[in-house]
């Protein structure tokens, strides 16, 4: 749009697209080009490049629209997936582990819980993945790993581990060792022991599969139990200790703070009747106790024959327990070090209970219950 002779003389070409003022064009919209030959006379001509700049630009601008779009259905395609598969499941996962860390045995009972299940079923049918497909996933296996673990641990603590496993879970979460230093809580509940009989003969006779026959007597006691309210506290070897527990969760935490020994407390109260379900299960057992099938049917020829052979001289069935219901207050805590810890109950109720079963191999009886327990049962149960 313009030249410069060597003389010093500039021409002006007329453009189309040159704007009024030449000091609108911009840098990038020009081109300079000089020439010098071999006399040393230059030349300079300056051109316009803003068609070329403005189709460039306008290039560009497609181009990142472009990008924009691909990348916004991009994201739109995988959010899904990634919130079905990923994001999703590990925040369920922290929801299981809180209503793990509140009530550790007893959640999967809670409405809470049930919700949670619901969900669940609610969220494979609102996605294209199938449940065979959700369930391959490692959220999947992580979950059922979470859900396994508290089940480990109900069964490997117990009742009296409630608040080991709560504290732990609340206090050591930034700790890799259990916290053992807290103190014990005080609690009321009947106390049920009960102990097979002749089970010293039954282990010589049975050797290795006298785990088989415990654990098969142990499985009707605890079920029968569980299902009248009770819960199971420890097994030792032919003797197993479960309680029933006479607070709620108010006398609970005031009975926590309180000291169990050298003070006065208040009555014991079965308001939901447990004296009387922990009595229906103890005849529930005895009951139980007569099918000698049941108890049989695993072990091998060889271990059955040496065991009825053994027992043939004793009346009634081949399973036979005394029972001790004593009901009063205990400590419950965690007995032991980090590399092995007992959750159980301390106190002369629980010694109480072992004490009257220990008592009917001399009366000659199957159950023996102590006047506090007694004073606990329905006025018409105590009248029968």
């Amino acid at each position: 749009y313009k030249y410069q002779y060597p003389n010093g003389t500039i021409e002006d070409f007329s453009i189309d697209y040159r704007r009024n003022d030449e000091a609108e064009l911009r840098d990038r919209d020009r081109l300079r080009v000089t020439v010098r030959d071999q006399n040393q006379l230059t030349t300079v001509g300056w051109f316009m490049y803003r068609e070329e700049r403005v189709r460039s630009a306008l290039t560009e601008i497609v181009a990142t629209l472009f990008v924009i779009i691909v990348w916004f259905f991009g994201v739109t395609a995988f959010a899904g997936p990634v919130m079905s598969l990923v994001v999703v499941p590990i925040e369920r996962m922290v929801r299981l582990l809180g209503m793990l860390m509140l009530d550790p045995l007893g959640y999967q009972a809670t409405a809470r819980f049930k919700k949670f299940l619901i969900e669940e079923d609610a969220l494979i049918k609102n996605t294209r993945w199938t449940k065979e497909v959700l369930k391959g996933m490692e959220t999947s296996f992580l979950m059922s790993t979470i859900l396994r673990i508290g089940s480990l641990m109900k069964v490997g603590f117990g009742s009296a581990g409630v608040e080991i496993i709560r504290n732990n879970l609340q206090k050591g979460q930034s700790k890799n060792m259990l916290i053992l230093n807290s103190q014990g809580s005080t609690v009321s509940c009947i106390f049920l022991f009960c102990d097979i009989r002749q089970f010293t003969d039954a282990t010589e006779c049975l050797q290795e599969e006298v785990f088989v026959f415990t654990n098969r007597i142990a499985a009707v006691v605890h079920s029968i139990c569980h299902s009248y309210g009770g819960a199971a506290n420890k097994n030792v070897g032919d003797a197993f200790l479960l309680s029933w527990s006479l607070e709620d969760g108010e006398s609970r935490s005031s009975n926590a703070k309180s000291s169990y020994s050298g003070r006065s407390t208040p009555p014991l109260k079965a308001k939901s009747n447990q004296a009387d379900k922990a009595l229906l299960s103890v005849i529930k057992i005895c009951i139980a106790l007569y099918y000698d099938k049941y108890y049989l049917e695993a072990l091998t020829d060889a271990a059955r024959n040496r065991l009825t052979n053994k027992l043939i001289k004793r009346s009634g069935p081949v399973v036979q327990m005394g029972f001790g219901l004593h009901a009063g207050r205990a400590v419950q805590g965690a007995i032991g070090s980090q590399r092995k810890i007992d959750a159980t109950y301390v106190s002369e109720a629980v010694e109480r209970a072992e004490f009257l079963e220990s008592s009917t191999k001399q009366y000659g009886l199957k159950m023996l219950m102590s006047g506090d327990f007694h004073r606990l049962l329905h006025p018409n149960t105590r009248r029968r």
